[in-house]
């Protein structure tokens, strides 16, 4: 009996991964191709670097509708959909003749990854609740980390054999690898206590309107916003300005990655030890030491290794300290929306880092600057929770197990 429920449980864990993988593959394996695409498309180096930002917006407004489709359709039939729409927009931007072309296909992808990520998470929120919950995401987190550890040294091959389009058929193929294995490996989890579509917008409000959402969700777009700004101003510090390779270049983000992978694999240990709200604000403590470093760093003129590579690595330690922590405590309330709630929370992550990141590029100010005030961002929450309820967010703490 145990080992048909361990089987059953590493089943479902593989089709986890492999759903929320289309996400981080989805960026990660082209970033080595950004100086190809500014002179294939004749563009500027912004406009490349929005058909990240594109991605991620249409990933995080697309779960405001998603989410509440996942808690009416099921969390199999909107993972199916978005995989077909990934693999069909994949193919796509193979054809694109422009960057605006692009950034419309890169934004079609972009809801395709989130009907994959909702289902995913809601998933997860449907079978485990609690502390067990945090250590399952924490498990995932580790796992798909193994995407920005090995995508971009994927990538700088296919880019050098068959060019940049290379890597947009090798996603439209994982798609259709992905589809089969959901077809035949993920059963409908949705409970049958959800609540009807129709209650969207209550949902919605009683769960913005939650102490606990409200400060998690906070602690998970700080936590998001320093990844993004590292995958979106990288590129220009180490290749174009430092004059790293596109396989140097990936293989320092594969570092980052291993960073995470590695605390992902300690992080359920202790939260099991110190419980997943102390987790959450090692882990912001961490990405404000981090911040401090490379302001100091880069006014003091230190190395590219000490001012870059040593500060994004301890903030890597903490996002995956974070992510998978205030996660949990975040969806811990929300059992009956399930869907709902993981599509707020992937909204307030992806849109709100989107747009912070967006705005603080077209600052005149050195990326690792700004790179270095998104990480101190870390200390806002972590500075915020002394002046909450401390009753209230015992309470949240506490029912999270």
């Amino acid at each position: 009996m145990n080992n048909a429920r361990q089987s059953t449980s590493s089943a479902l864990f593989l089709v986890l991964i492999a759903l929320v993988l289309f996400s981080p593959v989805g960026i990660d394996i082209y970033l080595p191709a950004v100086p190809d695409l500014i002179d294939y498309f004749n563009a500027e180096q912004y406009q490349v670097q929005n058909t990240i930002t594109v991605f991620l917006l249409s990933m995080g407004l697309g779960q405001l509708i998603i989410g509440p489709l996942a808690d009416h359709w099921g969390r199999r039939n909107i993972a199916l959909i978005g995989i077909v729409l990934y693999g069909m927009s994949s193919w796509l931007t193979v054809f694109a003749e422009s960057i605006t072309e692009l950034m419309w296909v890169r934004a079609i992808q972009g809801v395709a990854a989130c009907c994959t990520s909702v289902a995913a998470f809601a998933v997860v929120r449907d079978c485990f609740s609690g502390q067990q919950s945090a250590i399952v995401y924490s498990y995932m987190l580790g796992a798909i980390n193994l995407a920005p550890a090995l995508a971009p040294i994927l990538g700088s091959v296919l880019i050098a054999l068959w060019g940049w389009q290379a890597c947009f058929y090798a996603l439209a193929i994982y798609a259709l690898a992905v589809v089969m294995l959901v077809n035949h490996g993920l059963v409908e989890t949705k409970p049958v206590f959800s609540e009807p579509i129709k209650h969207v917008l209550t949902n919605y409000w009683r769960i913005i309107s939650h102490n606990g959402f409200q400060y998690y969700s906070c602690c998970c777009l700080a936590a998001m916003t320093m990844i993004i700004a590292y995958v979106t101003w990288s590129p220009v510090v180490l290749i174009k300005e430092a004059g790293f390779s596109q396989l140097a270049y990936a293989a320092l983000f594969a570092l980052n990655a291993l960073w995470i992978l590695i605390t992902s694999v300690v992080a359920p240990r202790l939260i099991q030890k110190i419980g997943p709200h102390r987790c959450t604000q090692l882990g912001l403590l961490w990405m404000a030491i981090a911040g401090g470093l490379m302001l100091a760093s880069y006014f003091f003129g230190w190395p590219l290794a000490v001012s870059l590579m040593l500060p994004v690595g301890i903030a890597s330690v903490g996002f995956a300290l974070i992510l998978g922590s205030a996660t949990s405590l975040a969806l811990n309330p929300f059992a009956e929306c399930a869907g709902t709630a993981a599509a707020m929370l992937g909204c307030v992550q992806m849109v709100g880092a989107s747009l912070l990141v967006t705005a603080m590029t077209q600052l005149a100010i050195p990326p690792l600057v700004l790179l270095a005030a998104v990480m101190l961002l870390g200390g806002v929450p972590l500075l915020c929770y002394r002046y909450r309820n401390p009753t209230a967010m015992d309470a949240v703490v506490s029912s999270a197990g």
